[in-house]
């Protein structure tokens, strides 16, 4: 092979890699700018997400405190239940964002519930909220973990809060019932990851 030839291949071959090297740095700068700007989101996204629990648990307070006020007002009232439900509708129609109000008495069984399903033969003294408040002595409301609602089947979240009766000793439990839907409309409106494309 004369010199000429193998200086053209060798040309050749350093041109081929060179534009090789190129375009593997520019893949590898524009990943790195992705990586960077997903990092970025996932950040805010994470802010914001804690933000959106920190204001669900912020607008369960008032529905939650009316429920305790009225079970403390009327605990030696025989019609209570009724007397509960009502205002339990009347939170519900007023707030959009809720799902369901209820009071679980001190065995786990609902004495009244916003919802027209039955729920009679429904207990909840295994679930984590309830054991967490029959155990504790915190009064303020607490946002329990996903789980799947025993009334609707749906995925739900619960903001819980302990019930005392007159005399201090644990009265059951109010809760607030959040779909999880509620939550995934709100999640869809992130973005995270994707680029536009023209």
């Amino acid at each position: 092979m004369k010199l000429s030839s193998i200086q053209t291949l060798i040309g050749a071959v350093g041109t081929i890699l060179g534009f090789t090297a190129l375009l593997v740095w520019g893949e590898y700068a524009s990943w790195q700018s992705q990586v960077a700007r997903i990092e970025t989101d996932l950040k805010q996204s994470a802010r914001a997400l804690v933000q959106h629990a920190d204001d669900t648990l912020e607008m369960a307070k008032l529905p939650l405190a009316g429920i305790i006020t009225e079970i403390q007002d009327e605990e030696a009232d025989p019609d209570m239940a009724s007397k509960l439900r009502n205002v339990m509708k009347q939170q519900i129609a007023s707030t959009p964002w809720l799902d369901r109000l209820s009071y679980i008495d001190v065995k786990g069984n609902i004495i009244a519930t916003s919802t027209d399903i039955d729920t009679k033969h429904i207990n909840f003294a295994d679930r984590d909220y309830f054991k967490f408040h029959q155990s504790s002595d915190v009064l303020q409301p607490v946002l329990g973990m996903p789980i799947k609602s025993r009334v609707s089947m749906d995925w739900i979240l619960t903001v819980s809060q302990r019930v005392n009766q007159s005399d201090g000793s644990f009265g059951g439990v109010a809760t607030v019932v959040i779909t999880m839907s509620n939550f995934s409309r709100f999640f869809e409106s992130f973005d995270v990851g994707h680029t536009e494309r023209s």
